[in-house]
């Protein structure tokens, strides 16, 4: 176990970070700000918080740090820019080898201008080669992924079953993943997350934009800290 703490801590940078503590009768407000924030390895250009303010809402102090406390608390992400690298998504994937028990093989991820390409082996039967064109979109501060186009190799369109197949395998491991209920909404035409339903905490946040560029997934958010500290007041037992 501290292997694996070493090994980890020695995979994150920090370069800025700073922390304000303000305190309302026996409750308080912990406000951070990360700036370029890096988790990455050798090989990986990593993950990237260029900007991000995080208010912690109604916390105890006084009382032992443990998952109710957490519970207790409230989370503000007032500002949020993420970056994810191409090169980081495909070491995740090709390390996981639980795909292949769903007939799926030889993943890879590319980028290009506002769009996310996907290639791979379909098992069915018969091995097909398959790409899959993806775009993002916001809907109601959630993030979209919209199916744009489904190709055989990358030439012509995949046939209507294998593409059912795929979807039906793709909702099959984001459930033996996450194992938890309505957080994800999946169709023929795209895939919804829930981000809020897939936190273990009262947290508030709504993305506002997903960008594609050659190198990087680029993830932005925030939430109106006013409004979620009104949103808060509301959910405290009346006194």
């Amino acid at each position: 176990m501290t292997d694996l703490i070493t090994s980890f801590a020695n995979m994150i940078f920090f370069y800025g970070l700073s922390a304000d503590l303000s305190q309302l009768r026996d409750k308080n407000r912990i406000r951070l700000k990360f700036k370029d924030f890096f988790v990455k390895e050798e090989e990986t250009e990593g993950i990237i918080i260029e900007n991000m303010i995080l208010s912690i809402e109604n916390f105890n102090l006084k009382k032992e740090i443990c998952a109710n406390t957490i519970k207790e608390a409230a989370f503000i992400i007032e500002k949020f820019n993420l970056l994810v690298s191409k090169s980081w998504l495909n070491k995740v994937i090709r390390s996981d080898q639980s795909l292949n028990k769903f007939g799926i093989f030889d993943l890879r991820i590319d980028f290009s201008k506002n769009k996310l390409l996907v290639y791979g082996n379909l098992k069915k039967g018969i091995t097909v080669s398959f790409s899959v064109e993806i775009k993002f979109t916001i809907d109601n501060g959630m993030i979209k992924v919209d199916f744009d186009r489904f190709w055989a190799g990358d030439m012509i369109p995949l046939p209507q079953m294998f593409q059912n197949f795929l979807l039906s395998q793709v909702e099959s491991i984001i459930k033996s993943k996450l194992k938890i209920p309505n957080c994800v909404y999946i169709t023929k035409h795209f895939v919804k997350v829930n981000h809020k339903a897939l936190a273990p905490l009262d947290l508030y946040l709504d993305f506002t934009n997903v960008l594609v560029d050659d190198h990087f997934l680029v993830i932005q958010g925030g939430f109106d800290a006013e409004k979620a500290r009104e949103k808060i007041a509301e959910k405290q037992p009346k006194q």
